[in-house]
């Protein structure tokens, strides 16, 4: 997360109160004992109310105790007219 924000600076130059971002259900295959796949929903909330949602494809892989994710493509299922990614 320490790219610039993919979210575009408002246009009347007024920031934004927050964005949120909730992770919601998950679905977990382990393909083995060092690999799963993922689908992770997720839902955004932002000044506007309900801003986007969509879900996470996920490929995990363990290293040592931890599983870290090796691969990641998200999905936007929807975003409202209202969104903060509009501007």
């Amino acid at each position: 997360m320490n790219a610039p924000s993919v979210f575009p600076a408002p246009s009347d130059g007024k920031p934004y109160s927050f964005i949120s971002h909730h992770l919601t259900t998950c679905r977990i295959e382990l393909v083995s004992a060092e690999e799963a796949t993922v689908r992770t929903y997720w839902l955004v909330t932002s000044s506007v109310g309900i801003d986007h949602n969509g879900y996470y494809d996920d490929r995990f892989v363990a290293s040592g105790n931890e599983w870290l994710i090796a691969w990641r493509k998200p999905r936007t299922l929807w975003i409202a007219l209202n969104s903060v990614i509009h501007g």
